[in-house]
């Protein structure tokens, strides 16, 4: 079959469940490598759509497909100031010493997922998280932030579980959304109810919410001071 473009979105009206994503996969795109239908269950699972090139297509029943004309289009984003600032000195500062931390960070995120993504909070996103997008979408292993940066299909499946479990309800609420994770169920999200949104840090287990900078930019401006300021 001559290679195209498929655009690929659930026949579900609720998004599958991951195993019945990557089972739904394979029976469609048996060629497709395995890190790739990983990612592409993982964007199916949050309802957003995929676009593959394939030579091999045994259609089911789980998937919807359509021709497609290309890949799904890059975030395009006017510049943020503060943010290219605190991003531009941490990458000059860390790129020259640890280049593998950078060559793990994915590419930008798709203008398609973050509409849908703005529709479902009911609010846009702040303009230097749109810029963070717009350059990288998630890593692949350990990466120049000291938390982690989740593709925002996660973000978006997080923040759904923390709006139906983030018990007690008092130290939850829907204006959050998670940036940044670590591997103890920890986020820093930033709050969206506020013009100028501070990072705060949302712990599981604790109901502070402390203030860890008065934006995303302030802190990345931060972690390039602390490494600034490490002894040699």
């Amino acid at each position: 079959m001559r290679r195209r473009w498929i655009r690929v979105t659930t026949q579900a009206r609720a998004p599958l469940a991951p195993q019945l994503a990557l089972a739904a996969l394979q029976q469609t795109f048996p060629r497709m490598r395995i890190a790739e239908r990983v990612r592409a269950a993982g964007r199916l699972n949050a309802g957003l759509p995929v676009v593959v090139r394939q030579h091999e297509i045994h259609p089911s029943q789980a998937l919807h497909l359509e021709p497609a004309t290309g890949p799904l289009e890059p975030l395009r984003t006017p510049p943020h100031p503060d943010f290219d600032r605190a991003w531009c000195a941490l990458r000059s500062l860390v790129e020259p010493l640890a280049p593998s931390a950078y060559a793990c960070l994915e590419g930008p995120a798709r203008e398609e997922d973050l509409v849908l993504v703005e529709a479902e909070l009911g609010r846009p996103l702040p303009g230097e998280l749109r810029r963070l997008l717009s350059l990288h979408d998630g890593q692949r292993s350990d990466g120049p932030l000291p938390w982690e940066l989740a593709p925002l299909c996660e973000r978006l499946m997080t923040w759904r579980w923390l709006n139906r479990c983030g018990f007690p309800s008092a130290w939850w609420r829907p204006e959050w959304f998670p940036v940044l994770s670590n591997a103890r169920g920890d986020y820093l999200v930033l709050d969206l109810s506020q013009a100028a949104p501070p990072l705060m840090a949302y712990q599981h287990d604790d109901p502070e919410r402390p203030v860890v900078a008065s934006s995303l930019s302030a802190w990345i401006a931060q972690v390039h001071s602390a490494l600034v300021d490490q002894p040699q």
